[in-house]
């Protein structure tokens, strides 16, 4: 007779060794793609995050006062998911922007949702055999099975190589272990256990959703996935009354209550920090029924996938297309219900997961992109739960019980199948280049791949094909300003200044509120001899964004070229106070401009400056010794022609002209020395 208490040390140490298979499985898949670069939104969240810098200055930062004064900037566009931007700026400031760090980051994270999702599909199957259940020969490689195509699937590689995709994974990771632990909260209040093992484990999982829900939006999943788990797998029975109703209601209530409070407060943050992701308004709601079925076709037939899927945003269900989405949804959730009224509430609730997994990205909140491939990585689970439920029960009413190893070596099969599908797809994201190439070629009725793949070919300067990228985008979309911009460049660069100035007036007519378009078409102007238009669109520029330094010395050199010199030179104090790209080179051209035209007190005032800038340049002690002397001022030319010379005693012109003064004032000896 077999020991039961050996057999579960032997199914336990089974299972360890599984999950390292799978663990080890999913590191080699991903490992090559470590030091893929940054793309696309990386560098708004990583490379250009103003919240880096502050950081960086806050762990060197002497007190708690001065770090207080950081805080602000460190919040900026990090207040929405504030664990979420915090794990940006820390990878940033202790990796040294390294792509790599970010990306080890990605992957620990996919990981530990990988080891949660095979944990939790192993004990549902017993669970879901009822309060004796037990394991069974072939769970294991069920469940091995599962989260090895939660793992592998090709939707996937957009969350663990795309460092920006990390939104979904990081607020799965804590979503997944809060579901495990309020489960187990769930399952003792099924079957009776004690009060203090069930409230225990609910607050620790109250817990981890709350910190979940500041990691991302996936943690707004979590109410209706774990009221479907204890629908279809605890399956109350109809007998248990009024008292256990009012139990579960006091268990899932909360949980509600919590998400709806984090989305609210989601979006009023997203609002104050300026987050680009999460839209204005839900005037696009109608989108969202297409945008579902969507994301059901990727995830069951997951090809043509691309970085820029293009999904059309409807402002209403009253067109064709909108409604038939609705129809067909709606016939879906029915399915649903008369399924669970025919005894299948696992497969019920598998497809109504996915729906629960897909809710805070296309339901609860409003996006600029409806349809986004790394949002869908919490999906991937109910959905692999709900293809293997009905291949399962079509396979044993086919083959029958013995052919159970058979259908296991099949889905083996296709679980390899999906595997090779994304090694292929995380190539895509080996470059720039190729990322964008693929998107352009599924898709080149839009305009941002073609934009996005022309600004890869700009940066690799292949000039020409940037050129004609451009001209595709806007080819798909006239009013796509970015390209008309940034052709409208190419072609000033070139010199071809009536070419851009015609892009950046279709810039600026697509987007009159641009300023920096306005900044380009005012230089077009200037340069073709239109300095009075140039200066007209430049001061919209200013208007719009009254702080840039670089727009204040542009109107000060226009105002210069019109003779308008006492304007310039304020143009130019102003520019140098709110800072501007070359602030030397602008105090220079500011003094010489005061200088010729009698302002000595501001030409004094710059070369001060520029003294102080650097202390330790001695052609700028010259010029302000020779300004000094030119307006009559002998002692202080002397003294900063002395200063000239400690700085750099081979100056040769500082000795000659200061030897001239000496003699000029009848020091002779000073001279001669």
């Amino acid at each position: 007779m077999r020991d039961p208490q050996l057999d579960r040390q032997l199914e336990e140490n089974l299972a360890l060794l599984t999950a390292m298979a799978l663990g080890l499985v999913v590191i080699c898949f991903y490992a090559w793609t470590i030091n893929f670069p940054a793309q696309y939104q990386d560098v708004v969240n990583l490379l250009a995050n103003p919240g880096v810098a502050a950081f960086q200055k806050y762990v060197v930062a002497p007190d708690w006062a001065e770090r207080w004064t950081y805080f602000p900037d460190m919040l900026h566009r990090n207040l929405a998911r504030p664990v979420l931007g915090m794990s940006y700026l820390i990878g940033a400031a202790y990796a040294e922007q390294s792509e790599a760090g970010h990306r080890l980051v990605n992957l620990v994270l996919h990981l530990g949702c990988v080891m949660l999702a095979f944990l939790l599909v192993r004990r549902g199957l017993r669970e879901a055999r009822g309060p004796d259940g037990k394991s069974e020969r072939g769970d294991l490689g069920v469940a091995a099975l599962i989260a090895g195509v939660f793992g592998l699937h090709p939707l996937q590689i957009e969350s663990v190589v795309y460092l920006s995709g990390r939104d979904a994974l990081l607020g799965a990771l804590p979503t997944l272990g809060a579901f495990a632990v309020m489960g187990a909260s769930l399952r003792a209040a099924r079957y009776g256990e004690g009060l203090s093992l069930r409230l225990g484990n609910y607050l620790v999982g109250v817990g981890i959703f709350i910190f979940a829900l500041l990691c991302g939006e996936s943690a707004l999943a979590l109410p209706p996935l774990l009221l479907l788990y204890d629908w279809a797998v605890l399956r109350p029975a109809p007998e248990e009354g009024v008292s256990m109703l009012r139990e579960r209601i006091v268990f899932h209530a909360p949980l509600f209550v919590l998400a709806g409070a984090y989305a609210l407060l989601l979006r009023v943050a997203a609002d104050a920090s300026g987050d680009p992701a999460i839209g204005g308004d839900f005037s696009a709601l109608a989108t969202y029924p297409a945008a579902w079925l969507g994301y059901l076709r990727l995830l069951y037939f997951p090809v043509g996938l691309t970085v820029d899927h293009g999904f059309a945003t409807r402002q209403s269900l009253a067109g064709l297309v909108p409604a038939l989405a609705l129809l067909a949804n709606a016939g879906l959730v029915g399915l649903a219900i008369v399924l669970a009224r025919r005894g299948e509430r696992l497969i019920a609730a598998g497809l109504l997961g996915i729906y629960a997994a897909l809710l805070p990205w296309a339901g609860i909140l409003s996006y600029n992109d409806p349809v986004v491939e790394h949002r869908a990585y919490l999906a991937v689970l109910p959905a692999t739960l709900l293809g293997a439920l009905v291949v399962s029960r079509a396979w044993r009413r086919i083959a029958g019980e013995q052919r159970v190893r058979a259908g296991l070596a099949a889905a083996a099969v296709l679980a390899l199948l999906l595997g090779a599908m994304g090694a292929a797809r995380a190539r895509v994201w080996e470059t720039q280049e190729s990322l964008w190439s693929d998107a352009a070629r599924k898709h080149p009725e839009l305009a941002r791949p073609h934009y996005q793949l022309g600004t890869a070919y700009l940066l690799g300067n292949h000039r020409k094909q940037a050129m004609e990228e451009f001209g595709e985008a806007l080819r798909a979309d006239p009013d796509y300003f970015p390209a008309a911009l940034n052709r409208g460049g190419l072609f000033l660069e070139d010199g071809d200044l009536e070419n851009a100035r015609r892009n950046f007036e279709r810039a600026v007519r697509a987007n009159p509120e641009h300023a920096p378009s306005r900044y380009n078409l005012a230089e077009a102007l200037f340069r073709m001899g239109r300095p009075e238009e140039a200066l007209s669109e430049l001061r919209v520029a200013i208007k719009i964004t009254p702080d840039n330094g670089n727009f204040l010395e542009k109107e000060g050199e226009i105002l210069e070229s019109l003779g308008r010199h006492e304007d310039a030179l304020a143009a130019w104090d102003l520019a140098i106070e709110k800072g501007v790209a070359d602030q030397r080179k602008l105090m220079e051209r500011a003094a010489l401009v005061a200088f010729q035209h009698g302002y000595y007190n501001t030409a004094s005032k710059h070369l001060r400056n520029l003294t102080y800038l650097d202390p330790t340049d001695a052609h700028t002690w010259f010029n302000f010794a020779y300004f000094k002397e030119e307006i009559g001022e002998t002692d202080e030319a002397i003294a900063n022609y002395q200063r000239a010379i400690m700085v750099n005693p081979a100056l040769g012109e500082a000795h000659f002209n200061l030897a001239r003064l000496y003699e000029m004032k009848g020091k002779c000896t000073d001279a001669e020395s």
